[in-house]
């Protein structure tokens, strides 16, 4: 448990906060249960940890853990849970649940159990997420998290702050967009490097090596998550990791693809 605790630590420590998701605005924090979804490498762990991060609590009282931490092989996620309650915890965000067996049931029960515990979990396959919601359906408030938009891609890389417009907004004729953006800014300028490597928060870190991670993210999706599907064959992965390999020659030709 201590070496939870001090892993949660650096990471909180090593956050940064500059950059938000726009889902990060829109959650009630303070519901007892939360549940994010969405594809993996679209910042739902970068998100829990800013949240923390935001806290400003001690580790024993609020922490971040992962469920593929070797910790997990050999300890269950209700005692883990109860132990973290019982010495003082009181928000607990939980990473990868779908790399745990059960993780549904027991989250149900330490809910159940632990009325002034906080949790929030993410999960990268929804495959297996939307199977196990049900059991939490009455409990949880589940959101989805989908790649950046192009007004967030502009925001993350410090081109141009633009304000969320809805759809009525958008479509309503008295009101002027022009003034919401700078004078100096040109859309297309910036379009097509969204295009190319703008969906995932992870360009930010390296472009150069952009593609190499997105065909990381590939290779675990259909590995791993798609192997979820009852009539997917495994020995299929390679023709779909193929299938990429081909779109994404393609799409570095016509980016407009």
């Amino acid at each position: 448990m201590n070496q939870l605790l001090a892993q949660s630590e650096v990471l909180v420590h090593a956050t940064n906060t500059q950059f938000k998701r726009f889902l990060y605005y829109e959650i009630n924090w303070t519901n007892r249960l939360i549940g994010i979804k969405g594809a993996r490498g679209t910042g739902k762990t970068t998100m829990l940890l800013q949240k923390l991060k935001e806290l400003s609590l001690p580790p024993h009282k609020a922490a971040y853990f992962s469920l593929d931490d070797m910790y997990f092989t050999t300890n269950t996620l209700v005692d883990t849970v109860r132990n973290f309650h019982k010495n003082g915890g009181e928000y607990l965000f939980i990473d990868e649940v779908h790399k745990y067996p059960n993780w549904s049931r027991e989250i149900k029960n330490v809910y159940d159990q632990l009325k002034d515990l906080n949790i929030v979990f993410t999960g990268s396959s929804i495959i297996d997420i939307s199977r196990q919601e049900v059991d939490l359906s009455r409990r949880v408030l589940m959101w989805e998290l989908p790649g950046l938009s192009f007004r967030e891609y502009l925001k993350m890389n410090k081109i141009a702050d633009i304000e969320q417009l809805t759809l009525i907004e958008l479509l309503d004729p008295q009101i002027n967009k022009r003034v919401l953006f700078p004078n100096t800014f040109k859309p297309y300028e910036y379009f097509s490097d969204y295009l190319k490597y703008g969906y995932y928060p992870f360009s930010i870190e390296d472009t150069l090596g952009f593609y190499r991670r997105l065909k990381q993210v590939v290779r675990l999706i259909v590995e791993f998550d798609m192997a979820e599907l009852k009539e997917f064959d495994i020995r299929n992965a390679k023709k779909c990791c193929n299938c990429y390999k081909s779109f994404q020659i393609r799409f570095r030709l016509n980016p407009t693809l």
